[in-house]
């Protein structure tokens, strides 16, 4: 269980709300998650998991939320997909989406929506900490993939998006027509620049807090920074997004893992002040990921090259 972070400012409510999980799988921690929700300040309208593949949830969340809709499908479904299946059928006028690996804190909504209805004309990407560590290649996974929304960041304007914790209008969402297939683990990155294309603010929102449940192993830390590497630089060729000057000058992305434990390292040091000491500890492994991450990407650059 994730404590409440303080109060959110108090704002009004102005709409419905649904919020939206991708699942695949058995999902052991997607009850979890659902019940976090259950004890949320601001309940949501509306909950709908859209899961694919072996073990059909229905039966097991059943009773769970009065408000929640598991759609199943047998075919697997990946998760840009499966959040474009919700957004179909969600009727909020707002949209919050998260993964079935977090576990909102019980302010987790409040804070969202009150940064949604603070200002019109913006997208809320939220702040993503850890419910469970992972061990020592877990958290510096986590360190690495999540630096920019980690819960010490400041609230601030930003440039980016992570889809573990995001809201948005429904309007706005349907007006870029969701979110992108075929870009893999991008697809957070490719909605957040079209919605800023279409002129909203990009908001950091670190009341809005929820924790990842981090995988322990190197294996898993890996294969997973390699993926995220490689789909960053192929989403680079077709879609026009802050850092795709690499895509067309390939020898600027040679030091691009150094730029990561720099800015991974630096958020750190100048606010994380209660993690100062495990980032320490994993500096080896977030420079070992950062290199891997860069090995994909540079593995990405040289496949086929997709014009803007």
């Amino acid at each position: 269980m994730i404590p409440a972070s303080g109060p959110p400012p108090r704002q009004p409510a102005k709409g419905s709300v649904t919020v939206i999980i991708p699942a695949w799988g058995e999902v052991p921690t997607l009850p979890a998650a659902i019940d976090a929700i259950c004890r949320q300040e601001r309940q949501p309208d509306e909950i709908i998991v859209v899961h694919s593949g072996p073990g059909d949830l229905r039966a097991r969340l059943a009773g769970r939320h009065p408000a929640l809709r598991v759609e199943h499908h047998d075919r697997r479904m990946f998760a840009a997909d499966a959040r474009n299946l919700g957004l179909e059928l969600a009727k909020g006028q707002w949209l919050v989406f998260m993964d079935a690996d977090v576990m909102p804190a019980d302010d987790w909504l409040a804070h969202m929506m009150a940064a949604l209805e603070a200002a019109p004309g913006r997208f809320v990407a939220g702040a993503v900490g850890f419910a469970r560590p992972g061990g020592y290649w877990g958290l510096a996974l986590w360190a690495i993939e999540f630096s920019s929304v980690h819960p010490y960041m400041p609230a601030r304007v930003m440039a980016g998006a992570c889809t573990a914790n995001l809201g948005a209008a429904a309007a706005d969402v349907n007006a870029v027509n969701g979110f992108p297939g075929h870009v893999g683990s991008s697809e957070d990155v490719v909605l957040a620049a079209r919605l800023r294309a279409r002129g909203l603010q990009n908001w950091f929102e670190p009341g809005a807090r929820v924790g990842h449940m981090n995988l322990a192993g190197f294996t898993h830390f890996a294969i997973h920074l390699w993926n995220l590497g490689l789909w960053s630089a192929r989403v680079r060729q077709r879609e026009a997004l802050p850092g795709d000057l690499v895509v067309r000058f390939p020898p600027l992305a040679l030091p691009l893992w150094l730029y990561r434990v720099v800015l991974t390292c630096g958020r750190a040091i100048r606010w994380g002040r209660g993690l100062r000491g495990a980032f320490a500890l994993r500096l080896p492994a977030i420079v070992l990921g950062s290199l891997i991450w860069n090995a994909g990407f540079l593995r990405g650059l040289t496949g086929r090259r997709h014009h803007h």
